[in-house]
Parts: C-alpha cells; sequence; structure tokens
C-alpha cells in the first residue's frame, strides 16, 4: 500500500499537491509558534513538543494522508469511469 502512494506521490505535479494559499498559511503559522510550526520548521517553536509527541502527530498526519490520497485515486479512477460510460453512451445513443 505505501509503495503505491509513494508512486502516485512521485507522479503527480508538484503543484498539485499544494496550493499557494496552503503554503502561505504554512508560513503564517510558522511566524506564530506553536506544536504546528514546529512541525512546519525545522526547529522546535514549542517547548511543548517531545520527541513522542512529534511521533505521534507525524503517525496520525500520516494516516489522514494515506486516506486522502486513497480516496482521491478512486475518485480519480471513479471520474475516468464515468467518462468512458458516458462515450459509450453517447456513441450508442447517435447510432
Amino acid at each position: 500500500f505505501y509503495r503505491i502512494i509513494q508512486s502516485y506521490i512521485l507522479r503527480e505535479e508538484s503543484g498539485t499537491l499544494s496550493s499557494e494559499a496552503s503554503d502561505f498559511n504554512k508560513v503564517n503559522l510558522s511566524k506564530r509558534g506553536g506544536i504546528m510550526a514546529s512541525l512546519y520548521t525545522s526547529h522546535p517553536a514549542d517547548s511543548g513538543l517531545t520527541l513522542d509527541l512529534s511521533l505521534e502527530i507525524n503517525r496520525k498526519l500520516q494516516a489522514v494522508l494515506e486516506d486522502t490520497l486513497l480516496k482521491n485515486i478512486t475518485l480519480k479512477e471513479n471520474l475516468q469511469t464515468l467518462g468512458t460510460e458516458i462515450e459509450r453512451l453517447i456513441k450508442q445513443q447517435r447510432t
């Protein structure tokens, strides 16, 4: 499963994975400090962020990412199937 997600991410263009607004929000969060700022920067911005807490947050974010990617892959396949079916029905209607 991990390799499927990894190949999907590597195949997609980086601009499609995050928007400019998302990047802007990350910058704003990192300026404020706190746990989320620590996740977006390379140094701890909150003294309450322990290694265990960081690993737990990372695991949860990884699970959300994997679930979202799986749903996106499924939706993309469903759209392709619907497109094929619509094309078939249009051809059938013309004959």
